[in-house]
């Protein structure tokens, strides 16, 4: 018999590696489990959302109003000489003490999937401490260049209609 996680959801963010000196755009989806399946978390949720360095620093620890779909967003500016590696990111609701969600704490939601590898399960170590279960995700900071090369391509001629092939000198 399998227990389900009081707690499922998704953090992402626009891109999953970023220099030092970017900033990182973060979002979070998260749901409450009921007998029924998924449901949104009440009205008035909060999330406490940490990201913690490389270095088991935390760099950001804030609080977040959810929306009305259980969402939540933010910018996290990555300082100039911030360390290189993976960042972690935790997010739960605020006083989630949730062991089993009250029915008619939001619609379920159909077609929500399997929660991701990791959702729901409490997090130990460095960051915002968190009351309950959380959902975890996280991003790479590293400094990296794009290649230095470049494609130089001629056409044999000016103009090429469609369905005519295009040779190239």
């Amino acid at each position: 018999d399998q227990v389900r996680a009081p707690l499922a959801g998704s953090l992402a963010t626009d891109r999953p590696i970023y220099r030092p000196g970017q900033p990182v755009h973060l979002r979070g989806v998260l749901r409450l489990h009921n007998d029924a399946g998924y449901a949104l978390p009440p009205a008035d949720s909060q999330a406490n959302v940490s990201v913690v360095d490389a270095q088991g620093n935390t760099v950001l620890s804030t609080t977040l109003a959810l929306g009305p779909f259980g969402t939540f967003n933010t910018t996290l500016p990555i300082a100039p000489g911030a360390p290189l590696g993976a960042y972690t990111i935790n997010a739960g609701l605020v006083g989630a003490q949730h062991a089993a969600p009250q029915q008619g704490a939001g619609a379920p939601q159909q077609g929500a999937g399997a929660p991701q590898q990791g959702a729901g399960a409490p997090q130990q170590g460095a960051g915002a401490p968190q009351q309950g279960p959380t959902v975890f995700g996280q991003f790479a900071v590293a400094e990296y260049r794009t290649p230095a090369f470049e494609v130089s391509v001629t056409p044999a001629a000016p103009d090429v209609l469609q369905g005519q092939p295009l040779t190239l000198d």
